[in-house]
């Protein structure tokens, strides 16, 4: 479903929505309250490439217990706050569950927010690239390699700006300039194909590279988009 729901963020890119980049100061001047709607799911990928197709391996894992959406809401709530011009809050939507269309998505996070009287939405969500090596990662987290055993934690999402009124997007940014920032960087780390024979060291430290990548990436689309100074 939620590789459907990658497909569908890059057509719609294709398809002429908003451009990447910042929130203009025309929009920007009518921000005041702003609801953070985290939906990066809660399964870990492993993906491998080979020197051959037979090499290929995809393997996904439920981290629920991780709670990387509400880390990703409370660390872009923190980070937006320290600017002290708009004032954020995490909101849940469980509606989000299921849809594909972005069109359906932006109603449903819009309608939320508009109900608790927000008037700008902004959404973290899980997107895939389409370029060189990274057309191969599935998910929004996970660990990737490549030949030669080089292995990185890999994330992959946006950030969009939503108008409550219109509920349609004014900007939206990348989390992140890539998805690895360095092949072997995470070497370190076995690959295994249960997550069950991971140790709990092991888990421990996964998830705190994730859990760091994830807050680079967002302080890095938030940045772009004029968010926070």
């Amino acid at each position: 479903m939620r590789n459907i729901l990658l497909l569908g963020f890059m057509l719609s890119l294709i398809g002429g929505c908003v451009s990447r980049g910042p929130v203009s100061e025309e929009h920007a001047s009518r921000i005041s309250k702003i609801a953070v709607v985290s939906d990066l799911g809660d399964e870990f990928y492993t993906v491998v490439v080979g020197t051959t197709v037979f090499g290929n391996s995809l393997n996904k894992f439920d981290v629920s217990d991780w709670k990387v959406n509400d880390l990703a809401g409370r660390h872009t709530v923190s980070a937006i706050s320290k600017s002290g011009r708009y004032q954020p809050q995490v909101v849940l939507v469980p509606e989000l569950k299921g849809l594909i269309m972005r069109s359906d998505i932006f109603k449903a996070v819009s309608a939320a927010a508009e109900q608790r009287g927000f008037d700008t939405v902004v959404l973290i969500q899980g997107a895939g690239h389409s370029e060189n090596l990274e057309r191969f990662l599935r998910g929004s987290y996970g660990l990737f390699e490549i030949p030669g055993n080089k292995r990185c934690i890999f994330t992959q999402f946006t950030v969009t700006v939503l108008e409550v009124r219109s509920k349609k997007e004014i900007a939206w940014e990348w989390g992140g300039e890539r998805p690895c920032n360095n092949y072997g960087s995470d070497s370190d780390i076995p690959l295994k194909s249960r997550f069950e024979e991971y140790s709990p060291a092991e888990k421990q430290l996964i998830r705190s590279r994730v859990e760091d990548k994830l807050k680079a990436g967002s302080d890095y689309a938030l940045t772009h988009l004029r968010l926070v100074r």
